[in-house]
């Protein structure tokens, strides 16, 4: 998240559309021609079920926990 974060006016987005936009940025990750290793892909949707599940849960600003963006690691 850290690009999306140092980018935005994070204060007025909710949670999910911060997150959707995460989404959004790393979709790329789980192409099967991406160039990143197996074990990064998998790390990557395990980030990305994270971002997910935000939208499930509802939070507010002050309780969001925020998944870690895993490295990229290239093949």
């Amino acid at each position: 998240m850290g690009k999306f974060l140092n980018s935005h006016n994070i204060p007025s987005m909710e949670p999910w559309d911060i997150a959707r936009y995460v989404l959004k940025d790393t979709d790329w990750t789980q192409l099967p021609d991406c160039g990143l290793t197996s074990t990064c892909k998998t790390n990557f949707a395990t980030y990305r079920a994270s971002l997910r599940a935000i939208k499930s849960s509802e939070p507010s600003h002050a309780d969001v926990t925020w998944p870690t963006e895993p490295t990229l690691e290239w093949e």
